[in-house]
């Protein structure tokens, strides 16, 4: 069954791919987040959108600050996740590939930890380098999920440092004093237009730079236990809330 639904959702990705994304009509934005990339009028937007025939479109589009966003798969950034903060010279992302380790191959598939791929674009004068892992390797490296709720919060350039923090997804669960996490891929949400956070999901992902290995990747849910301005975090290596507006397709 398991099976079954992979190739499905492998076989509707396809669809929308070569259909251009004409076929789907008005994009209705469920999320829409931005990133500004100091020294540059370039920003990163990371969205999520629904269509005709339940389709689903999510991704990353680097675009000038001048531009309106619109749906268009076809101009998405290669990858899935961010693996640094990006700047006026780079971007970089990694992405997993099936490469005979899902479904039906999981269980006999060797695990591997480094790229089966690396590629490089270059696009608005940006290098563009996606890695690419074996969908095995990758899903071994989970170290699981997170969710707290946080009392206060420290931000230096390239950390966040979240204080007395309370775990929420279990009964009796864990308390932590303090909890250190690198910048990379921070998305700060809001509730009903306000400017006030609702909801940060970080993900973070460990990678050996001197061989590119991936070592460990994590996601956590945090929200406040008071009110927190969006604005009290900076611009720098966040993602925060975009006006949303329905989108015609681009075909």
């Amino acid at each position: 069954m398991k099976n079954k639904i992979f190739v499905i959702f492998i076989g509707l990705m396809v669809l929308i791919q070569s259909c251009g994304m004409s076929d789907f009509g008005e994009w209705d934005l469920s999320g829409l987040s931005v990133l500004r990339i100091e020294g540059s009028s370039n920003v990163i937007y990371k969205y999520s959108a629904w269509g005709g025939l339940d389709s689903h479109a999510f991704g990353y589009r680097l675009m000038d600050s001048t531009k309106t966003f619109e749906v268009d798969v076809r101009a998405d950034l290669p990858f899935n996740k961010l693996i640094s903060i990006p700047n006026k010279n780079k971007i970089s992302g990694l992405k997993h590939e099936c490469e005979k380790s899902c479904g039906e191959y999981y269980e006999k598939a060797i695990p591997n930890y480094q790229p089966i791929q690396i590629k490089k674009t270059v696009k608005l004068d940006i290098e563009i380098e996606n890695l690419i892992y074996q969908y095995k390797g990758y899903s071994k490296k989970s170290n699981g999920f997170g969710r707290f709720q946080f009392e206060s919060f420290i931000e230096t350039r390239d950390s966040l440092f979240f204080y007395n923090l309370d775990d929420v997804k279990r009964k009796n669960g864990q308390h932590l004093d303090n909890l250190k996490i690198k910048k990379c891929m921070v998305d700060i949400q809001n509730s009903n237009d306000r400017n006030e956070v609702a909801l940060i999901v970080i993900e973070t992902i460990e990678i050996d730079e001197s061989n590119k290995k991936l070592t460990s990747y994590k996601t956590y849910h945090l929200r406040p236990k008071n009110k927190i301005k969006i604005n009290e975090f900076s611009d720098y290596g966040i993602f925060k809330p975009a006006r949303m507006k329905n989108t015609p397709s681009r075909g």
